[in-house]
């Protein structure tokens, strides 16, 4: 569940996407014919109206056009596992993956333009869960074992913990999902 550019819900479904409050499916070509995704784990969508999917059968991020036709995997072929999609205040893509619970950020052409580690080397969280971002453009990431979230600015560097002291102690406990409002407020 997101919310796009627009201000409308994206909901993943296994089957398909509901966007708009309307449910869709997506097909991709085979050498057999269309095949419609089984096994969507995670969408988004942009601006212009692109969807991006994480289907879990194929292990790779698959986008379309508005209008539901298949445009190809993104950022390319290679297989990825997937826990989120977001789309950034700049129309980017941004993923947290399953295997080291990095975040890697996209642009529409697909070109890298960040990679935040979130074990050794970045913020150093246990196990990130979730991410957000803001109408700013920062992004947050919830680290669920430790119960704090992670601060990065809209270039995505990283700015703050919110620990259990910052958030009133206590407020989180073993959180599973973050979102944040269009005021900024985090939930």
């Amino acid at each position: 569940l997101v919310v796009d550019p627009r201000g409308q819900l994206v909901i993943a479904n296994n089957k398909g996407v509901v966007i708009e409050g309307q449910p869709k499916a997506f097909n991709v070509p085979t050498k057999d014919g269309p095949e419609q995704l089984e096994k969507i784990r995670a969408a988004a969508r942009d601006r212009l109206g692109e969807v991006y999917i994480f289907d879990e059968k194929r292990k790779t991020v698959l986008r379309f056009n508005e209008s539901g036709e298949f445009l190809g995997a993104f950022p390319d072929n290679s297989k990825r596992e997937v826990l989120v999609l977001e789309i950034d205040k700049n129309d980017n893509l941004v993923m947290l993956m399953k295997s080291d619970r990095s975040v890697h950020v996209y642009n529409q052409a697909g070109r890298t333009l960040a990679r935040i580690t979130t074990k050794k080397g970045g913020p150093n969280l246990k196990k990130a869960v979730d991410i957000a971002l803001d109408p700013a453009g920062f992004l947050y990431i919830l680290d669920q074992d430790r119960a704090q979230i992670a601060v990065f600015d809209a270039s995505y560097k990283f700015l703050v913990m919110l620990t259990a002291q910052n958030l009133g102690g206590g407020a989180l406990s073993k959180p599973t999902s973050l979102d944040v409002d269009a005021s900024g407020d985090l939930y």
